[in-house]
């Protein structure tokens, strides 16, 4: 089986703010965000990653290197596909107007963003990435490091829960979750974050 480890990248200065970056905007990690990075390898590490994969994101490559200074991998590989929704023109919005155009589009999920992307379109290029890496790296442990609208996405599609979790599941941070797969077929979900654990 292959095991597939999810994080979100540390906190940045627009997690702060509660400003949406989306896949077009980067902003500087915050202090916090980094130690509490530094803070989760603990628990990383006795998960045993052999292979890191993040988005195109700076704030994920970032994130990345801080974990891979730690764990020692020394093998960090960056997918645009994990990349965060493209906001298009609401790119730096507030929360409050992005959870508003997130909730029509959950409506209707093959509705886009003005110069942006749907769920469709993310959903699509997601769930393609992890196939590759369940192929690429059948039998080990991966490291996902991505954003939190696409570990959302991920859960919903393989667990087959409500896409309204989208607005209404809280993604801090901090949380850590893993996947183990055969075939491309979930067999075991943790998330490590609020101890939960489920047997497929």
């Amino acid at each position: 089986m292959t095991t597939i480890i999810f994080t979100r990248h540390a906190e940045t200065v627009s997690n702060k703010l509660q400003k949406g970056q989306g896949s077009q905007h980067n902003t500087d990690l915050t202090i916090n965000g980094i130690e509490n990075t530094r803070a989760k390898c603990e628990i990383l590490a006795k998960l045993n990653p052999e292979v890191i994969v993040t988005s195109e994101s700076q704030r994920c490559k970032k994130t990345a290197k801080i974990i891979d200074d730690c764990l020692n991998t020394n093998n960090i590989i960056s997918d645009s596909r994990l990349d965060g929704i493209n906001l298009g023109n609401f790119t730096g919005s507030d929360y409050a107007v992005i959870n508003n155009q997130l909730s029509k589009m959950i409506l209707d999920s093959s509705l886009a963003l003005p110069q942006g992307e749907s769920l469709d379109e993310v959903r699509r290029r997601v769930i393609e990435c992890l196939h590759y890496i369940t192929d690429e790296y059948k039998g080990k442990t991966v490291l996902v490091i991505g954003h939190a609208i696409i570990l959302k996405i991920v859960n919903i599609h393989f667990r087959n829960l409500s896409i309204d979790l989208l607005l209404d599941t809280n993604m801090p941070n901090e949380y850590i979750s893993y996947m183990r797969f055969d075939q491309f077929k979930l067999k075991e979900y943790v998330n490590m974050t609020d101890s939960k654990y489920y047997c497929l």
